[in-house]
C-alpha cells in the first residue's frame, strides 16, 4: 500500500493490537491415524490424536501453557480434527507465544502434517487497509509511494526569465541531465551544463544571472520523480486509526462524546481528528506549489 504499513507495524505500535491472541490450528493431508504434539515455549503437549476434540485439544496447551499463571489460558474452538481456533484469555494473550508443531506420527492420507497461523490477520490487514485509505484520501493529490528508476520529463519554466525553476516532486538531488527542447513531444535538444544550475529545495537554480532559465520554455529533466516513501508522522495518524478501529469494534465508541456531557464526558472522534488533520495538511503543504 501507499503508506508501506503492514501488520507487523500495527502490532509493534501498541500492544492493545493483539498477536498471537488468536492462532489456528490446521492438520492438513486428511490423516486417517496417528498423533502429533504441539510446542508451547520450548514445552511439548502430550501426543494429540489425529481426530481429537476441541476439548482434547484445549487439555493439553492448556497443561503446558500452565507457566503464564493463568488457570484457563486458552479456549479452543472448532471441530473434532480441526481446524481449532486456540483463543488466549485476555491475561495470557499479553505473555503469548506462538504455538508450534512438535512432532509429527500422523499417518494415511497425502503428506499429513499440522500448521499454526495467527487467526486474526486478515481482520487486522482489513482495518489497516480501511485506516490507510482514510489517511491517503485526506492526503490527494499527493500520492506517496517508493521512488523508482530516473525518467525523463518535459518541464515548462515560469512565464518570465528567471533564476528559480519548480520542479514537480522528485527526489532531492536526483536531477542527472537537462536538455532544453523545442516542444514538449521533443526528445532532443541543447544540453545545460551541471555546472550552471544548483539542486535546492525542490528548485533547480541557475549559477548566475548569465544563464537564467529562459521564459515559458520546455526543459526535459532526467530524475527520479514521485513523492517518496511516507514520512513517519503520516504513518502514525493511519496507525492510531486502525488501532482506534480495532478498539471500537466490541465498544461502540461512534458517536463524539462518551458519558454525560457536564459530567465527566470523554469527548472521542472515530475518524480523522483535528490533531491528525493538521499532520497530514502540513504534508500537503510541503507539496503546495506542485498539486495546487
Amino acid at each position: 500500500m501507499a503508506l508501506g504499513l503492514t501488520v507487523t507495524d500495527l502490532r509493534e505500535y501498541l500492544d492493545q493490537v493483539p498477536d498471537r491472541a488468536a492462532q489456528r490450528v490446521t492438520v492438513t493431508g486428511a490423516p486417517t491415524g496417528g498423533t502429533y504434539t504441539l510446542v508451547y515455549q520450548g514445552t511439548a503437549t502430550v501426543a494429540i490424536a489425529y481426530n481429537a476434540t476441541p476439548a482434547t485439544v484445549q487439555a493439553a496447551i492448556t497443561t503446558v501453557a500452565a507457566t503464564s499463571g493463568d488457570a484457563a489460558p486458552v479456549t479452543v474452538y472448532g471441530s473434532a480434527g480441526g481446524p481449532y481456533l486456540v483463543v488466549w484469555s485476555a491475561r495470557s494473550a499479553r505473555i503469548a507465544s506462538p504455538l508450534t508443531l512438535g512432532t509429527n506420527s500422523l499417518t494415511g492420507g497425502t503428506t499429513p502434517s499440522v500448521t499454526v497461523a495467527v487467526a486474526l490477520d486478515a481482520l487486522l490487514q482489513d482495518i489497516l487497509d480501511r485506516a490507510c485509505a482514510m489517511v491517503e484520501s485526506a492526503l490527494l493529490p499527493v500520492e506517496y509511494a517508493a521512488y523508482g528508476a530516473a525518467s525523463a520529463e518535459v518541464v515548462r519554466s515560469e512565464p518570465y526569465r528567471t533564476t528559480y525553476m519548480r520542479l514537480p516532486a522528485h527526489q532531492h538531488g536526483s536531477v542527472t541531465a537537462v536538455v532544453e527542447v523545442a516542444k514538449l513531444t521533443s526528445t532532443t535538444g541543447t544540453t545545460i551544463d551541471p555546472d550552471d544550475y544548483v539542486q535546492k529545495a525542490g528548485y533547480l537554480i541557475a549559477a548566475d544571472a548569465e544563464t537564467r532559465w529562459r521564459a515559458h520554455a520546455a526543459y526535459r529533466i532526467t530524475a527520479v520523480w514521485g513523492y517518496g516513501p511516507a514520512p513517519a508522522d503520516v504513518q502514525q495518524v493511519a496507525l492510531e486509526l486502525a488501532v482506534n478501529a480495532w478498539r471500537q469494534r466490541d465498544r461502540g465508541l461512534y458517536s463524539e462524546v462518551q458519558g454525560v456531557e457536564g459530567g465527566g464526558a470523554v469527548s472521542y472522534v472515530g475518524g480523522i481528528n483535528a490533531t491528525q488533520r493538521m499532520v497530514i495538511h502540513r504534508a500537503r503543504a510541503q507539496w503546495r506549489e506542485v498539486v495546487t
